[in-house]
């Protein structure tokens, strides 16, 4: 399976939280959020600067003003101001994508009534590259493992599909039109499966690792023939600040690099 790069760098928080199984009972946050309760592709309109918004690939890039519309076959139009940035590791670069991808901020108290509500900061998957049709493929492989995995365990992101129409306020970039897909947020996975806020740190000892899930996970990415992109996504360690809650961890990364489609089979590479 080919996909695109980032796929570990935003599933592996996914795998932090190690704790039994949550409930039903206890899962009133995971029933409530309107984005993830359906697997419809979500139409929506991202109207921005992309133009100013697209020069920041910095890790602190500035926010844009822009609005976001959501369209529905069977109720009006609903158009949300929310703030835009670039976003990721490697797609980040310019090297590797001129479409890069963004983080959409929400003001929470302007969504309730509408299919964000609950929702905050919102990482989307973007195409990655606008003339080549191949890209917006990898979006939607890498959409479907972060599906899989969601049926092996709930300590896993939950993802909804969207079909973006990128217009640029600016006038400077084509409007297209591609798939996408959001992710949900760590702090909501960290609530949705009753593991806290989670908190970042730069290095876990080996006791500490949940070896159980973590074989879980590497059986996972073999079945996929994710294994290389496993070895590229090795960044960073991630925890919780509920102390009953068992630390997850990544080793260290490659330090070699390589273009998008490369990641996937190229078990020397990081992307």
């Amino acid at each position: 399976m080919l996909l695109g790069p980032a796929v570990l760098a935003l599933a592996w928080p996914a795998v932090a939280l190690a704790q039994d199984p949550v409930p039903d009972s206890a899962r009133p946050h995971q029933a409530s959020a309107q984005l993830f309760a359906s697997h419809e592709p979500l139409p929506l309109t991202i109207e921005a600067p992309f133009t100013s918004i697209f020069k920041e690939r910095e890790d602190d890039a500035k926010e844009f003003p822009g609005k976001v519309t959501v369209h529905s076959a069977d109720r009006p139009s609903v158009a949300l101001d929310v703030d835009i940035r670039t976003r990721g590791k490697a797609r980040l670069s310019r090297q590797i994508c001129q479409f890069p991808p963004l983080r959409l901020d929400f003001p929470r108290t302007r969504v309730e009534s509408t299919v964000f509500a609950g929702q905050d900061r919102l990482k989307l998957v973007t195409h990655c590259q606008d003339g080549r049709g191949e890209y917006e493929q990898y979006v939607l492989q890498e959409y479907l493992v972060y599906r899989v995995l969601n049926l092996l365990t709930d300590l896993s992101f939950l993802v909804r599909l969207v079909r973006s129409t990128y217009v640029d306020t600016e006038a400077k970039r084509d409007t297209v039109t591609r798939y996408g897909f959001l992710i949900e947020s760590d702090e909501m996975l960290g609530i949705r499966t009753g593991g806290g806020e989670p908190v970042h740190v730069p290095g876990v000892p080996p006791a500490w690792v949940d070896a159980e899930y973590l074989a879980l996970v590497e059986v996972f990415l073999q079945e996929e023939r994710m294994l290389p992109l496993y070895r590229w996504a090795r960044r960073t360690w991630w925890s919780v600040t509920d102390s009953s809650a068992t630390l997850r961890s990544r080793p260290r990364r490659d330090s070699r690099k390589c273009s998008a489609p490369t990641c996937a089979t190229n078990s020397t590479a990081t992307c």
